[in-house]
Order: structure tokens, then sequence, then C-alpha cells
């Protein structure tokens, strides 16, 4: 964790904050810090790579994506899984943005969605939580994700 502060710091220096390898750095120290179970510092770090990726980035890349998704599992490690669901819902829509309706990574979260908001008893018996996934995929992006992604 130490040498990841340093690496961050000294890449935030000269690259900036917002350069990937600052960002990377980031998102490792957060897995770090989780893994070591310090919860709160790894959930403010992962926070600020999410903000920080964004200019660089752009709101759906992969990359961003996966981090908003560690997030959100970092959240129900510490009991807060209300905090979960705007989160998943999120990266459901920018996986079926730039990977697609048909990727594994769009299918799994939207599997783990489904599986939040019945825990969370929000899923409707009548369709209507469905309806509102189903939506999702519905809606045509005007770029291919190929343009969208870089």
């Amino acid at each position: 964790e130490q040498k990841l502060h340093l690496l961050y710091a000294s890449s935030s220096s000269s690259l900036g904050p917002t350069h990937m390898q600052s960002i990377t750095t980031l998102t490792t120290l957060s897995r770090a810090q989780a893994e070591q179970g310090n919860y709160e510092a790894a959930i403010q770090t992962i926070r600020t790579a999410i903000r920080d990726s964004k200019p660089t980035l752009g709101r759906s890349h992969p990359h961003r994506l996966e981090s908003k998704r560690r997030l959100a599992l970092m959240y129900r490690e510490i009991g807060e899984v209300s905090r979960m669901e705007e989160l998943y819902w999120d990266v459901l829509k920018g996986n079926i943005k730039m990977l697609g309706p048909e990727h594994s990574y769009t299918e799994g979260m939207r599997v783990d969605l489904v599986e939040l908001l019945q825990e969370l008893g929000k899923w409707d018996e009548d369709g209507s939580t469905q309806a509102s996934i189903d939506k999702l995929y519905a809606r045509p992006s005007l770029a291919t994700s190929q343009h969208q992604a870089f």
C-alpha cells in the first residue's frame, strides 16, 4: 500500500491525476486497501479514481464501469447494500452502450442487478421491473460501441 501511495504521488505530480497511469494506480491501491479490510479508505480511493477517470475515459468506458462495480461490491462489504443499486443500473447501461447487449460482462451485470433488486425487495412480480431493464436493451445507440470506446 505504501508503495502504491508513492507511485500515485509521483504519477499524479508528473502526469496529472487524470492520466491512465494515475487512475490505474488508484484502482490498484483501492483493491489493496480493500484486501486489508480498510474499506473506508478503499471506497474513498476508488471514488477518486472514478471521478478522475471521467475526463480521460468518458462516462461509460469499461475500465470506469468496472471501478463502479467494484465500489458497489465494497458497499456490500460494509453493509450498505442499498447504495449498490444506482451503481449497478449505471454499469448495466454503460455495458450495453459500450460492450453491447450480448457481451458476457453485460449479461453478468444484468443478472447481478436482478439479484440485487430481488434482495432489496424491489423486484416486481408483475413484470414492471423486468420491463425497465428491457427498455435499456431496446434503445439503439447512435454510434457503434467501437467509436464510443476511444
